[in-house]
């Protein structure tokens, strides 16, 4: 049940080995207070330039929210959310999240979105959600003109969702995706929308229940590489 559809010429040639490293550690510093609404306990952090944290710990909450708002603002920002059901990261500036690392994914579902039209919101972070059954992330410029040398949103991402039972992923700009690597499992989806926006990029689905790669775009899945999930 694998299906991959390519809608430019010469836009899925295969190449590339792995290069994935799984995060060992374990952050449990205290985060920001929670507060809680009729739907449970939400607990926030708002990074925007005049806040900050060495290190963002969730709490035994139903949602911790991480709001990267300025430029650089959580680089290299290492987030812990195991304790948590669900986490929503937000990058929403020029290398927001660069190089931030995700050590341990909530219980139920992590939902991240890389959006800047400048590109880099997201550019050599590292997602390790092996423990998240429900993973989506979302990497767009809203169609801006990033090239190479500024990176797309998620340029050289690490996302490792290979114990999850779905996973979404939209690469929606130009370069976006480009580089990265991906390890996931159960039903995958991954599409693109624009020029090599997973140009080069190390799909690992061997252990996935189903994968469904769309390459939209001209060249959009340029000498990308996939492990389809075993017969």
């Amino acid at each position: 049940n694998d299906r991959w559809r390519c809608n430019d010429q010469d836009c899925c040639p295969w190449t590339s080995d792995d290069a994935m490293v799984q995060s060992t550690t374990d952050l449990s510093l205290p985060g920001s207070i929670a507060a809680t609404f009729d739907n449970g306990t939400v607990q926030v952090f708002d990074m925007d330039g005049t806040a900050s944290y060495p290190v963002i710990s969730c709490t035994a909450s139903d949602e911790c929210i991480v709001n990267c708002l300025s430029a650089d603002v959580c680089q290299s920002l290492p987030i812990y959310a195991g304790a948590t059901k669900r986490l929503s990261l937000q990058c929403l500036a020029s290398e927001a999240c660069r190089s931030a690392l995700i050590t341990q994914g909530p219980t139920e579902q992590a939902d991240i979105v890389c959006f800047t039209t400048s590109g880099g919101s997201c550019a050599e972070a590292s997602f390790m959600l092996s423990d998240t059954p429900s993973v989506n992330l979302l990497c767009d410029a809203n169609e801006a003109f990033t090239t190479l040398s500024t990176g797309g949103n998620c340029y050289q991402l690490r996302l490792r969702a290979d114990g999850a039972t779905a996973v979404n992923i939209e690469c929606n700009s130009r370069y976006d995706c480009y580089e990265s690597i991906m390890r996931v499992s159960g039903v995958a989806s991954i599409s693109t929308k624009d020029y090599r926006a997973l140009g080069y990029a190390d799909i690992y689905g061997a252990s996935a229940d189903s994968l469904d790669i769309d390459c939209y775009g001209q060249s959009a899945c340029y000498a990308i590489d996939i492990w389809p999930p075993y017969s």
